[in-house]
């Protein structure tokens, strides 16, 4: 009986990893025959304009405008920097045009008590909720599972920027 009992366990082993093996060529067969689809806005992102206003602190240090977030930092780099005397001076304003599906554009002032130091305006970006983002997302990434395809998921675009500043601080103000 021991005897039998042990190659009824030997069996049920050497079925279990026959039953494994198979499983890991399926789900190998079925990953390697996805395709990457690029980076993806869902499909049922919006359309937004934003106009948003920075006070600077000092009046007579450079100012540089800059985002840590690879995206927005490229976005920026095409931005027009323009002059207007209906923009407070000592003030820079964004009017921002982006896609989304929840996260909005966020600037604020990060300032150095050093003189020789420039201030600097970082751009980020801001969701109210993770979980509606996540959500808005979830119907795209099903859908791009059903057509064997996978990319890289985005909440938001930035399809344009343009800074405006007072025409005696355009000489300080620049995009980095």
């Amino acid at each position: 009986m021991n005897k039998r009992f042990r190659l009824t366990m030997l069996g049920l082993l050497c079925g279990g990893l026959l039953l494994l093996g198979i499983g890991t060529g399926v789900c190998f067969a079925e990953y390697s025959g996805f395709t990457y689809a690029g980076v993806r806005l869902p499909e049922n992102a919006w359309t937004e304009e934003q106009s948003i206003t920075v006070p600077l602190e000092d009046p007579q240090k450079p100012i540089r405008i800059s985002s840590y977030v690879s995206p927005l930092h490229s976005g920026l780099q095409d931005a027009v920097i323009l002059t207007s005397d209906q923009v407070e001076p000592n003030t820079v304003r964004f009017d921002v045009t982006y896609e989304t599906v929840g996260s909005t554009p966020v600037f604020w002032l990060d300032t150095y008590e050093e003189a020789d130091v420039p201030d600097w305006i970082l751009m980020s970006w801001s969701a109210s909720s993770d979980l509606a983002v996540l959500l808005a997302c979830k119907d795209q990434v099903l859908e791009d599972l059903r057509s064997r395809q996978l990319g890289d998921y985005i909440s938001y675009q930035l399809l344009e920027v343009t800074i405006t500043v007072n025409p005696g601080d355009a000489d300080r103000v620049s995009i980095e």
